[in-house]
């Protein structure tokens, strides 16, 4: 009798424990899910969760590393969960040709991960990232290797004596890329300033390889581009004191990237930041002396981020 009471306690408490765990799994059971979009500085991260209710106060999320163990961890907060309980996230600023783990998580009275999976990185390729504007934009300024770094700045590359002429420029995009890339116009370029004070977008300035810069993102996609804080080049021409001299300066903390459009040479209409603001600077004049003939003649050269006009 007394083995059959036991039995029954046993049967009970497994009864119950049974129950419990598949409570718990109902609801707050999170899956790690097959990455995508895999590039070389960015991937989507996907998870699911079931039984999600967006009024829970549950966080969902990823935790990123290069460690297979997830030391050493970034935390990537989701951009977008359906009614399904999928939900997603864009890692960004990664490296090139680099193998990181990563893991879904849902964090609420308890903390859950949904199993450790990885990805590697492809090699960098400059391409178009389509932020729902009327142009795509490119994911890295001309010549850089990865969206942080500067590129080529085309005062050495794109000027003659010092003056800046958008044609030349643009000719050595299309020679770079090919034929349907170009220099954003004015009207672009105000249109992607223009998104600081819209709702569907997020501005914000942050670390990217260790390099400052904004970060554009279009929320109703999550898909986004770096704009580095890349400073800028003064050519300065001393006339009869010497020959030029060029000097970068602004590396870190000022971005000036122009478009396309404004008449005459050496003027430009430019995005124009620091961490503190951005603004639309139309037609600017990029010589800072009188007269290249003048004793000092300085002339201001920017990095260039290209548009994919389709």
């Amino acid at each position: 009798m007394k083995r059959v009471l036991s039995y029954l306690a046993c049967l009970l408490l497994l009864t119950a424990c049974d129950k419990s765990t598949a409570g718990l799994d109902d609801v707050l059971a999170v899956v790690t899910e097959e990455a995508g979009e895999i590039s070389g500085s960015t991937a989507t991260l996907r998870g699911r969760v079931r039984s999600w209710n967006v009024d829970s106060g549950a966080e969902l999320g990823f935790l990123v590393s290069t460690s297979p163990t997830l030391e050493h961890r970034t935390e990537i907060p989701l951009v977008y969960v359906d009614k399904e309980g999928r939900f997603y996230a864009q890692a960004k600023g990664l490296y090139p040709c680099t193998t990181y783990y990563y893991s879904a998580f849902v964090r609420g009275e308890v903390f859950l991960e949904g199993g450790i999976k990885s990805f590697t990185t492809a090699a960098f390729e400059l391409s178009a990232v389509n932020i729902g504007l009327s142009v795509k934009w490119a994911n890295a300024n001309l010549g850089a290797t990865s969206p942080e770094l500067s590129g080529i700045n085309i005062l050495a590359v794109y000027y003659a004596a010092g003056i800046f002429c958008d044609a030349v420029a643009e000719q050595e995009i299309k020679q770079s890329l090919g034929e349907r890339w170009r220099l954003p116009t004015r009207d672009e370029m105000k249109e992607l300033v223009d998104t600081r004070d819209n709702p569907d977008y997020r501005w914000d300035w942050k670390e990217v390889g260790g390099r400052s810069g904004w970060e554009v993102t279009c929320l109703a996609n999550g898909r986004g581009v770096f704009f580095p804080a890349a400073g800028w080049c003064d050519i300065i021409q001393p006339g009869i004191k010497g020959p030029p001299y060029r000097e970068m300066r602004g590396n870190g903390s000022v971005g000036y990237y122009p478009a396309s459009g404004a008449d005459g040479l050496n003027y430009a209409h430019l995005l124009f930041f620091t961490s503190s603001g951005v603004e639309f600077q139309e037609r600017v004049c990029l010589g800072l002396g009188s007269e290249p003939e003048a004793d000092e003649y300085t002339s201001r050269g920017f990095y260039l981020r290209p548009v994919l006009a389709e």
